[in-house]
């Protein structure tokens, strides 16, 4: 919360400037929009993310506002597609006229979205967009709010591991991962961070986004006996493969 709290301040800043320079009413709300997967595979975080946002918008509104005018958030459902993603974004710049955007919930939707954003030169504060794609455009519009981008999330786990005394650290490990511009990357460079501290891998599996069957991938993982499994899940990739590991009998000594 306080990384996109200190974000929006930046962009408020940047608005606040567009605004005089505009000649803008500042007795309006700011109306910040965003369209987030409310249904759809992606319902569980991106209903959380709407929560979030509205926390953050009670939050400011009860001190005053931004810039002495109120908050107004306009969020829509795209339903987890990247097409609506990228519609009601448009719609929200062209039709709502909204003064700023907040991104959308998963890289795999940022991405796409962003480029509607970055073509209207219209901000774009974005806490759930960490791929690297995000990055590599050249885009002056987007803001990032998250601790890291996904070839870092998972740097602490990796030196956790490696501060486990040699002995007693994991020897092995599996690598599923879903083929998602931001889950591959943080399996993959843990990967690497763990192979140079000597942990062999015994698996590693890529998969579509509509992929089911977890119990089949559970028994190949088990068959291959990891002490360490980590996954590059979206959300309910996790929790099915979680399930299946428990149907098939196999428990590794980490799960990440």
């Amino acid at each position: 919360m306080p990384r996109i709290i200190s974000c929006l301040l930046v962009a408020i800043a940047l608005l606040a400037t567009s605004c005089s320079d505009s000649g803008g009413n500042d007795a309006g709300p700011i109306v910040i929009g965003a369209s987030l997967p409310l249904t759809g595979e992606r319902a569980q975080p991106g209903t959380e993310t709407k929560r979030g946002y509205q926390l953050w918008a009670d939050m400011i509104n009860e001190k005053g506002g931004l810039l002495g005018r109120r908050v107004e958030l306009k969020i829509t459902d795209n339903a987890s597609d990247k097409k609506r993603a990228v519609a009601a974004y448009q719609r929200l710049i062209t039709q709502d006229k909204v003064d700023l955007l907040l991104g959308t919930q998963s890289s795999s939707l940022n991405i796409p979205a962003s480029e509607v954003a970055e073509r209207n030169q219209k901000l774009y504060i974005c806490p759930s967009c960490a791929s690297p794609d995000m990055f590599s455009r050249g885009f002056k519009h987007i803001f990032f709010s998250q601790p890291a981008v996904a070839t870092h999330q998972a740097d602490l786990f990796a030196q956790f591991i490696a501060s486990i005394p040699a002995e007693d650290r994991p020897k092995t490990a599996a690598y599923p991962a879903q083929d998602n511009p931001f889950a591959k990357p943080v399996v993959e460079s843990v990967r690497q961070l763990l192979e140079a501290i000597g942990i062999k891998t015994v698996y590693r599996k890529e998969y579509p986004e509509e992929f089911t069957d977890f119990d089949t991938m559970a028994a190949e993982i088990r068959d291959k006996h990891p002490d360490l499994i980590a996954q590059g899940a979206v959300f309910d990739d996790g929790v099915d493969l979680a399930k299946s590991l428990m149907k098939v009998g196999y428990n590794p000594k980490v799960l990440f």
